[in-house]
Formats: structure tokens, sequence, C-alpha cells
């Protein structure tokens, strides 16, 4: 038919340059223009270059690595994923902190109400975490359990790999696969925590990650489907 044309994928090198726009465009820099500080905003605007550098090459790994066990297919995975990984990384940093009592995190411009990043030590932690539960929330929720334990064990091979390259990023601590996953368990039961969950019921895997997964996609606006077999808490998560 001549009106249907293929026009192929993204390269890798392609995508990577798509994904750090994206990223420079929903994470921008807050700018700091205080006189006498120079050597401080050169130190600040190193920091959000690493970080910002160090989540494009986790989003790009992440890409990667589910294409390869969904046999090579491109489609699987595509820009809209990094945009949801921007956006649920914004809700993650605010409520994450507000979680454990801090004030904002992330800081928003007068002028247009948008978040801006200010890199700080105090706030690393956070950015931590924040990048961990996105990754999970993202990529690691439609993995099965042997790909979920390839992909943490990737994104460990990646962070030691950037590491090589520029010790900077070692407060990312990406250092075991099971710290990732810890981590995520630890994250996902103290936002479930909040919820009643009524007598007799019982906080297992399944629903705390149906529960998680709700309630992220909820907050954010962003549609989801549960799948999965008979007795996995699918209709009880949508109950709670």
């Amino acid at each position: 038919i001549d009106v249907v044309n293929d026009f192929g994928a993204l390269s890798e090198k392609s995508e990577e340059i798509y994904i750090n726009a994206i990223l420079r465009k929903e994470l921008p820099k807050l700018e700091e223009a205080a006189e006498g500080a120079a050597a401080d905003v050169d130190n600040r605007q190193n920091d959000y270059d690493v970080f910002l550098t160090s989540l494009k090459e986790l989003l790009c790994q992440s890409q990667i690595f589910v294409r390869e066990v969904n046999h090579g297919e491109r489609s699987v995975v595509s820009m809209r994923d990094i945009a949801r990984a921007a956006r649920v990384f914004k809700w993650f940093l605010t409520y994450y902190s507000k979680l454990r009592g801090v004030a904002s995190i992330g800081v928003s411009d007068d002028k247009d109400g948008v978040m801006r990043l200010s890199i700080s030590e105090d706030m690393k932690p956070y950015l931590r975490t924040a990048v961990i539960l996105t990754l999970g929330y993202c990529y690691h929720s439609r993995l099965n359990r042997d790909q979920r334990w390839a992909y943490c064990t990737r994104l460990c091979d990646t962070w030691t790999t950037m590491m090589s390259e520029n010790p900077l990023v070692e407060w990312l601590r990406l250092d075991e696969a099971t710290a990732f996953a810890e981590l995520l368990y630890e994250t996902q039961h103290e936002f479930v925590s909040q919820m009643e969950l009524g007598d007799g019921i019982a906080l297992n895997e399944a629903l705390r990650e149906n529960l998680f997964m709700l309630l992220v996609s909820i907050m954010n606006q962003i549609p989801i489907l549960l799948v999965g077999k008979p007795g996995c808490s699918k209709s009880l998560a949508m109950g709670v």
C-alpha cells in the first residue's frame, strides 16, 4: 500500500540523545546566580550533570534490557517510557521525602511552578531512592522473577562501569542486586503501610506490589493494566 511506510526505529545512539534531551527538559537545574558563589554554582552544575548522566545511562540500559528479554522487539519500549520515568521520578522525589518528614526536596520556580533540581549532599539519598523507585515502577515491575534478578544485576554492572569512569556517582550505591531489591521492597512497604487494608488481609508480596503500582499510577494519572494468574490479589488491590 503506497500510504503505509515503515520508518524503522531509533538506533541506540539516537535514543540516548533523545533520552538526554527529555531528562534535561523535564528535570531542569535550578539556576543559582548569587554573586560571590561562582565556585559553589560550578560544583552544583557538575553534580547536576553527573546525576543526569547517571540517570540517562540507567534508563538506556533498562530500555536495552527489556528489549533483550522480549527477543529484540524494538517497540516494547519507547520514548513514552522515558517521559513516564521523568514524570514519576518527580513524584517519588517529592512524596517520598514528605513520607520521611522532610520538606520539599525538589525546588519549584515561582515563575512557572516547574520543579527544578539543586543537587546537594543532603538531597542525594532521596535522589537515589527516587531513581530506584522509578526504575522499579517503569521496568522492574513488568519482568518475571528470573528477569528481575538479571535486570538488577545489569543495573549493578552499569553502576560499576560508571564508577570506574567517574567516582562522583558513588552515592548511587548500586553495588549489589540484593540492595536494589531490598530498597524497593522497603519503600513499597512504607507507601502501602499508610493504607487501611481491613481485618484479615495479609500484606503479601503480590498485594504489596499491586497496591504500590496502582497508587503511583492513580496519583500520576497513568493508565495501568494488572495482569496475572487468578489469586494474585488483583481484585483485592483494586478494592483496597
